[in-house]
């Protein structure tokens, strides 16, 4: 039988500026022991994943492993109203906005506890 051997749990040091794509890939690296290929692919397929989910045929929500939730929200048409100038007290059309998609990210609780 081999003997199974236990790892240290790994301990990220705080960046004094907000890091780069590439400076979290190696951080990912040397806490996971696995390749730069793999911590690459593991991120291209996270993306797509997300992708799909936000997409027009996905749920429009993906959780993110506890820390976020980031959901698709579609505001419908606006505009076209009536209203009166209060200079000049005439009636005028307002242009109306089509309906748009937005993306939106939110902290959930687990991650809230650990920052604060």
């Amino acid at each position: 039988m081999a003997t199974a051997t236990k790892k240290k749990a790994y301990k990220a040091t705080p960046a004094s500026s907000p890091r780069s794509k590439s400076q979290v890939i190696a951080e990912c690296v040397t806490a996971t022991g696995l390749t730069r290929k793999q911590v690459v692919g593991v991120f291209d397929t996270l993306t797509q994943v997300m992708v799909a989910d936000l997409g027009k045929k996905g749920c429009g929500t993906f959780k993110f492993l506890g820390f976020k939730m980031v959901a698709k929200t579609t505001p419908a048409k606006r505009g076209g109203e009536k209203k009166i100038n209060p200079l000049t007290g005439k009636e005028y059309i307002t242009k109306s906005k089509p309906a748009s998609r937005k993306v939106r990210v939110r902290a959930l609780k687990t991650f809230t506890q650990h920052i604060v």
